[in-house]
């Protein structure tokens, strides 16, 4: 990975029938020029809000639009689903909805036809459950980890075959992860595994851990091993978004484990009472970024935080910082790298969704202080990442 800095910058964004209502939990698709959002949870006057709606981002235009989509029947309202994608068609399994309902349902969503399908099985799906993992891999969907929303969580991995119609699991191998939900599980399709990094668990009691570990499912030989990564580690977090950009993994947000959990005091994300995810202390969980007295002149672009009169493309001199909640992952060396921010870093913030586009990261919503979100932040990879 070449040693560089990167630029977060906030784009300016239009619509044409509304915003989409801030949220964390939802996701976030990329198929062509258009990122899809479904799903997710905001907390409004008292209570907890689920969402079912479907909104799609032109990057091209930065411009939001609300495609309507047919279809005789629709997934329900949730938050904690995982998605992932192939081809022109977007799959949705799992999370959490209204008065504490639990979702283990497969649903297709086809945006050349804009049409909703619920995917039949013939033998015995995963449990319900939330904050767990799926990637596409061959044409089969992989799903991984998961939490019952009350103490248990899983480790157990799933396949689903399109062409047959039916769940598998699968014999696994190697060192079994601990359990966990709100990982991030990420497809390295050039080495064929899946790279996980972090999440939550329960013990016995009830007791919360938040975990730091790197590890890696060989799809080949279905085994699991503790990846042998080096670098500037991570610190323990669950519920952080990421995404895979060439040969780098990134990484952005999330709990922060127990110097957070320690701080709780309220409930406004979605979650049940015992939920990791639903409780902060909005002045004691933002973390400081760590600035440093260095800076580095860059052409200027709108949004980006500084320069505000200067015209787009002329050099500024902007200060560099690192961000405690932002790290790259080198899928070649396998080295955790915590990079140079140019300009203004992001927010703190939690149940975000990073999706990558060309060469760059579009981050969408979250949580920010139990405070739903939904802004759109741009990171520019160029210099990093080797195709």
């Amino acid at each position: 990975m070449a040693s560089s800095s990167v630029l977060w910058t906030r784009p300016s964004v239009s619509f044409e029938a509304g915003m989409p209502p801030a949220r964390g939990g939802h996701t976030s698709n990329q198929i062509a020029n258009l990122m899809i959002v479904f799903g997710g949870t905001y907390y409004f006057e008292g209570k907890f809000n689920y969402l079912n709606d479907v909104w799609a981002l032109d990057t091209d235009r930065m411009r939001w639009y609300k495609p309507v989509v047919a279809g005789k029947v629709s997934p329900g309202p949730r938050y904690g689903h995982a998605s992932t994608v192939i081809d022109t068609k977007i799959y949705i399994f799992g999370g959490k909805g209204e008065h504490g309902l639990l979702y283990n349902d497969l649903w297709c969503l086809d945006i050349e036809q804009w049409t909703w399908e619920l995917l039949s099985t013939t033998s015995a799906p995963p449990s319900p459950r939330l904050g767990h993992s799926m990637v596409a891999v061959s044409g089969k969907l992989v799903v991984t980890f998961g939490w019952d929303s009350k103490i248990d969580t899983y480790n157990d991995v799933w396949v689903y075959s399109l062409s047959q119609q039916c769940w598998l699991r699968p014999k696994i191998n190697g060192q079994i992860p601990e359990k966990r939900y709100g990982a991030i599980c990420l497809f390295d399709e050039r080495a064929a595994r899946l790279i996980v990094y972090g999440g939550a668990t329960y013990d016995n009691e009830g007791k919360p851990s938040y975990l730091k570990d790197t590890r890696e499912l060989e799809l080949r030989t279905m085994t699991w091993k503790l990846s042998q990564v080096s670098g500037d580690f991570p610190s323990s977090r669950y519920w952080h978004g990421g995404t895979v950009i060439g040969n780098v993994i990134v990484s952005f947000g999330g709990w922060h484990g127990p110097e957070d959990d320690k701080k709780k005091t309220s409930s406004n994300t979605g979650g049940s009472s015992s939920s990791l995810a639903s409780t902060t202390n909005g002045n004691n969980v933002t973390p400081n970024i760590t600035k440093t007295t260095e800076t580095i002149i860059i052409n200027h672009k709108p949004g980006m935080g500084f320069g505000a009169e200067a015209p787009p493309g002329s050099l500024i001199e902007v200060p560099i910082s690192t961000h405690p909640d932002c790290y790259f992952l080198d899928l070649d060396t396998l080295e955790w790298i915590q990079p140079q921010i140019a300009g203004k870093a992001p927010n703190y913030r939690y149940g975000c969704t990073l999706v990558p586009f060309g060469m760059k990261v579009l981050m969408y919503g979250g949580w920010e202080d139990g405070r739903p979100l939904s802004d759109i932040l741009v990171l520019d990879m160029e210099g990093i990442v080797s195709e």
